[in-house]
């Protein structure tokens, strides 16, 4: 089971227990999460969670500290934004080209800017069902819904073969080889940032605002402190 931060009422616990073969004291069963940086929907600590378990079965605790996902250029932004991963170690599986932040001015600014990036990753031939588009914001809230001319579908699973949106919230525990991060107004919502920004596998692009601009300035300077 993954994104188990998710999922750690005592009733989901219990609806485990009634589906397991020999329930969770003597089945089998792997629970996967991440509290410190996924956890956007629940606000209970990991060692809360894990005196529920206690308190139902045994079992052991391993930590998973590679990943396997991101390029070094996206886990460079990620401990610059979140400064989440100063203690895991990763390496590249994929390449990929450097990130990049967009800043605009305006909602039309924005929406130029994002049809300027879909008609460069169109003409570096990348499949649309490769691109997803992520916001914090609903789609109908999103500058997604101003774009004119374009066939953009609701992500879902199965994937299919065609340029997506989704929100962050929504895309959580998924990937892509290219997301561009739209609406994006401010970091300072590390957990979701971290969701947004660890869902590229290769390339990711971030439309940020002027105040997310400066916010990040502040965070890269703070980093740099740190490192040095």
């Amino acid at each position: 089971m993954d994104e188990v931060q998710d999922l750690i009422a005592s009733e989901y616990l219990d609806f485990f227990e009634s589906c397991l073969q020999r329930g969770m004291q003597r089945g089998n069963w792997t629970f996967f999460g991440d509290f410190s940086r996924q956890a956007i929907y629940i606000n209970m600590e990991k060692e809360q969670f894990l005196d529920m378990l206690e308190a139902r079965t045994s079992f052991v605790q391993f930590k998973l500290l590679t990943n396997c996902r991101n390029t070094d250029y996206i886990c460079s932004e990620i401990k610059t934004i979140t400064g989440f991963l100063d203690k895991i170690t990763y390496r590249s599986e994929v390449s990929g080209p450097p990130v990049e932040y967009i800043p605009y001015t305006t909602f039309e600014d924005e929406k130029n800017k994002l049809i300027e990036i879909l008609k460069r990753l169109n003409n570096d031939h990348v499949e649309l069902g490769r691109i997803t588009i992520l916001s914090p914001r609903k789609r109908e809230n999103s500058v997604v819904s101003a774009l004119e001319g374009l066939h953009i579908s609701d992500y879902q699973i199965p994937s299919v073969e065609a340029l997506t949106f989704s929100t962050i919230q929504g895309f959580k525990g998924l990937e892509n080889s290219v997301i561009i991060l739209t609406d994006i107004k401010s970091y300072q919502d590390f957990r979701l940032m971290y969701v947004g920004f660890s869902r590229a596998k290769s390339g990711l692009y971030i439309l940020e605002s002027g105040n997310a601009e400066k916010e990040y300035v502040k965070l890269y300077f703070q980093r740099s402190k740190s490192d040095g």
